[in-house]
């Protein structure tokens, strides 16, 4: 799966490279995360990590991939598609929701996931949120904090 997630990064880099000129592109910076309920499990709360997303201009639908260091301190990662919903205000700011789908890959879940997040932004930087629920055999729940700068 590890070897699955790095070729997806590079067929988006690959797309990026050919389209640059009619895409958006954006850059996901990973690092913070908290766990609930830990019952006294230690867990890694800084996960960091990159990766890309494209999105033909002018269309909220996006495919994308990243990797990074998850809550166990293994290699994590996603490749997936998604679909963005944006709210421009006039002073700058932004306010989203994204709802991401594809193949999530960590210590304790390798398969389907479709996580939805919410972010708050001004011009080109924007701060996104997601909450993961108990999942296959993960029993922790996680909130996860990125950002993300559009190109």
């Amino acid at each position: 799966m590890k070897k699955t997630i790095i070729k997806a990064a590079f067929a988006a880099l690959a797309i990026l490279a050919t389209s640059a000129a009619n895409a958006e592109t954006s850059l996901l910076l990973f690092g913070a995360s908290h766990h609930f309920d830990t019952k006294g499990q230690s867990f890694n709360e800084s996960n960091l990590g990159a990766g890309l997303e494209w999105s033909p201009e002018g269309s909220n639908w996006m495919v994308g991939a990243f990797a990074l260091r998850d809550s166990l301190r293994k290699f994590g990662g996603s490749a997936f598609v998604g679909y963005r919903v944006r709210h421009e205000f006039e002073s700058g700011f932004h306010v989203e929701a994204t709802l991401r789908a594809g193949w999530l890959k960590d210590a304790e879940y390798n398969g389907p996931a479709a996580l939805p997040s919410i972010g708050v932004g001004y011009g080109r930087i924007t701060i996104e949120a997601t909450y993961i629920p108990k999942i296959g055999s993960n029993k922790v729940p996680a909130a996860v904090v990125w950002a993300r700068i559009k190109f």
